[in-house]
């Protein structure tokens, strides 16, 4: 489990804090819930080692997040309480935390609050304050087709899309082959000396990368202008599963952490957003104008932002290429 690269232990962090705080807000909604016992029925075995492993690796790297964390999830999970029956009869963890079975049947839901009337399904986030939520991410290459189906000229615009991407990666290669001194045939091979991290090349070829980005995202973003301009009912709608409402009846839920007197992990707030009020805030949808030289645009309503973000899959110096959506709260 304990990774060499700096980065990768960051990663690797990363996913277990999450996967923790997923159990830890599900137990304290459990026992507010008076039904504990049944929480804990479900993880045994398999799923509890993995859970004491999570515990102690972040013991051991990070033990200032390990004593925070169980605060954190308490904080949001009172906050969570005041959304759910009074009654419920058991609490799942659907998410990576409970092993991940049930989550593309539930979409983006990490917990699941069921009564004898109704399933709740809930996602959870730990955020820095002030920064984005991720709730989406894809590759570009179907983008498109995959969640603005609702328009006829999805493909179409996919197949443009895709063009645009296979031309500028090319351009950029060419470019930064002749920098090194090399001609480019098409891909990045064993001659490209350089590093395969955009911010570990050489400084002078850096806007070279940058500029291949903000092409895929000027034609991204010329597509969004055509859509909303089509029909501002149909890219709302396209727009639910991006913003992490697959399903409208998911309760999403983010605790927010921040430095206080020189202390990391320390709450700043929590938030909590329901479809409905989704559905509301959409309703003065705006999409701002795209700045020269960004990688990255954004729509904004009554209380959200949403930032639409191309980055690379892993590296650069291959034509994959992944969309990032996030939110944050409008100031």
């Amino acid at each position: 489990m304990e990774p060499s690269i700096p980065s990768q232990k960051e990663a690797l962090l990363n996913e277990l804090k999450g996967n923790l705080f997923e159990y830890l807000v599900g137990q304290n909604l459990a026992l507010q819930k008076g039904i504990l016992s049944e929480f804990y029925r479900n993880f045994g075995g398999e799923l509890k080692n993995k859970l004491v492993q999570y515990e102690n690796w972040l013991r051991n790297n990070d033990p200032i997040l390990f004593k925070k964390l169980p605060n954190l999830a308490s904080s949001l999970a009172k906050e969570l309480t005041l959304y759910l029956p009074e009654k419920i009869d058991n609490l799942l963890v659907v998410g990576k935390a409970g092993g991940g079975g049930h989550r593309f049947k539930l979409n983006e839901a990490d917990l699941l609050a069921i009564s004898k009337k109704e399933m709740i399904p809930i996602s959870v986030k730990l955020c820095k304050a002030k920064a984005f939520v991720n709730t989406k991410s894809g590759g570009v290459k179907s983008f498109i087709v995959k969640y603005f189906s609702n328009f006829p000229n999805a493909p179409i615009w996919q197949e443009e899309l895709n063009e645009v991407l296979n031309i500028a990666f090319q351009h950029m290669g060419h470019e930064l082959y002749a920098q090194a001194g090399l001609e480019f045939t098409g891909q990045f091979d064993e001659r490209w000396e350089h590093s395969h991290l955009p911010g570990k090349v050489p400084v002078e070829m850096r806007p070279v990368i940058y500029k291949f980005y903000s092409q895929v995202i000027l034609k991204i973003y010329d597509i969004f202008k055509i859509m909303y301009g089509q029909s501002q009912e149909d890219f709302k709608k396209c727009l639910y599963p991006i913003m992490g409402f697959g399903n409208l009846q998911i309760i999403q839920a983010t605790c927010f952490h921040g430095i206080l007197k020189g202390k990391k992990y320390n709450l700043k707030g929590v938030k909590v957003f329901t479809g409905d009020e989704l559905k509301q805030n959409l309703k003065k949808l705006k999409l701002e104008k795209l700045k020269a030289d960004l990688s990255s645009f954004e729509m904004r309503s009554d209380e959200l932002i949403l930032q639409i973000r191309v980055k690379p899959m892993n590296i650069f110096t291959t034509p994959a290429v992944k969309i990032n959506c996030s939110i944050k709260e409008a100031l």
